[in-house]
């Protein structure tokens, strides 16, 4: 996983779900007259935290990840081995976040 948003907060996004969800909830009390059958809205029905501004997280393949930090870092003038062992710090440092 990588992430790369730009956003600063998820706050407008989670205001909006949460006002989604109560209005549904709100309007199926008022159509349920009893609440022996009630059946809670789930909150995925109603938004998706994959389409929230902060979201931005993809998946690389291993193969793809390599490609990438061997992109990413500039390895000109580095002996193979020392290039191999920037490619591999480089892994394990995206790898931890």
């Amino acid at each position: 996983m990588f992430g790369y948003t730009t956003a600063t907060s998820e706050a407008e996004d989670k205001r909006i779900w949460h006002k989604r969800w109560r209005a549904q909830l709100r309007g199926q009390l008022s159509h349920d007259a009893t609440t022996d059958d009630f059946l809670p809205i789930l909150q995925c029905a109603v938004s998706s935290p994959w389409n929230m501004d902060k979201d931005g997280k993809s998946w690389f393949s291993p193969r793809q990840q390599r490609r990438q930090a061997e992109q990413f870092l500039p390895l000109q003038g580095l002996s193979t081995s020392d290039a191999q062992r920037a490619v591999v710090r480089q892994l394990a440092k995206w790898r931890s976040k």
